[in-house]
């Protein structure tokens, strides 16, 4: 865990961008570190073939904790045991000669390049447990695209996968998790793609600003078109792809019948969000507070709702009930205001 800062004493990993397997160069970027100020990219000076990851996603460590091995692929498994059992902060680190660094992932949130299964491909040979089975909306499910598109095709109901990704978000690999721990049977060509070592996503130019925006909203960077200097994706294209993704969920139409029943996102809090809560909680316990009122014509909203009450269908609206309808329709635009807080997540 380096030290981005002279007051960090720990960080937390919020991101991973390789997998186990995968090769590395020095001056990868390998991971997204998270302090309680920042999130900095981590970026490794040593090559080698990445061999473990020894914290998972959010779990806070001390600065100088081992998070990850980078080694030679030759190096046995059993050599890397006692290497992670006996290391120490500060200590000359080497596994088979070889620099530790950190690594490892689920591999769609590491990857926008990595393979996927085509829906006639991938259903073939394939037996669905029946507690997995069923359809569901995708718009409603925090989900890698190509999480969704494995899904798809073997019929999985995704609201029924637990996500392990940042922020709750279901990968690939959960969804291959879940349905083997249930007793589902994969089609060796979904199995073969499942476990082939996912290529960097470094291979994809992109700024670190608009990498970050992406694993914040869940998107899957191969679906971004790039407008940027030497084909990079600016953070400009990820908002232009949000927004549009934000529009198609607005206009389609809602499912016939009730909502669905995990329609959520539940999200930990990240190191940066515990010291904001801490602050509002001292604002809101030390500093005096006060109320303010504005006055608001209403003149157009008043004959819209006449227009509507003098019509001839049985349909009256109250000015409450536009008021809920104006607000329902700021949050589709920016769901980020669309949370609760339970005093944990």
């Amino acid at each position: 865990m380096p030290k981005l800062g002279l007051s960090m004493t720990e960080g937390s990993v919020a991101a991973w961008y390789v997998s186990p397997g995968s090769s590395i160069a020095s001056g990868d970027v390998v991971a997204d570190i998270e302090t309680s100020k920042i999130t900095n990219e981590l970026e490794v000076f040593a090559s080698g073939t990445f061999r473990r990851a020894v914290v998972a996603l959010g779990v806070e460590v001390p600065v100088g904790a081992l998070i990850g091995v980078i080694a030679d692929a030759s190096v046995a498994e059993s050599e890397i045991d006692s290497f992670v059992a006996a290391y120490a902060p500060g200590g000359d680190a080497a596994v088979g000669d070889t620099p530790v660094q950190p690594a490892e992932s689920s591999a769609d949130d590491v990857s926008a390049t990595s393979g996927t299964v085509a829906g006639s491909q991938a259903g073939q040979g394939a037996s669905v447990p029946e507690e997995l089975s069923g359809s569901y909306d995708e718009a409603a499910v925090f989900a890698s695209h190509h999480a969704h598109k494995l899904a798809g095709s073997l019929g999985i109901d995704l609201r029924k996968v637990i996500g392990t990704g940042r922020a709750g978000r279901i990968s690939r690999n959960d969804v291959t998790a879940a349905f083997t721990a249930a007793g589902g049977r994969l089609a060796a060509s979904v199995s073969e793609a499942s476990s082939a070592p996912a290529p960097s996503r470094n291979t994809i130019k992109t700024t670190p600003v608009a990498r970050r925006l992406a694993d914040e909203h869940g998107i899957d960077l191969a679906d971004v078109a790039a407008t940027g200097s030497r084909g990079r994706i600016s953070k400009g294209d990820v908002l232009a792809y949000i927004e549009k993704r934000n529009v198609s969920a607005a206009v389609a139409p809602a499912p016939a019948g009730t909502l669905a029943d995990n329609a959520f996102v539940e999200e930990a809090l990240s190191s940066t969000r515990k010291v904001i809560a801490r602050r509002l909680a001292d604002s809101k316990t030390t500093a005096p507070h006060y109320r303010l009122s504005v006055d608001v014509i209403i003149d157009k909203l008043l004959e819209l709702r006449s227009d509507i009450n003098g019509s001839e269908t049985q349909t009256r609206v109250s000015v409450n009930d536009m008021l809920i309808r104006a607000a329902a329709l700021a949050l589709l635009e920016d769901p980020a205001v669309n949370v609760q807080f339970d005093g944990e997540t």
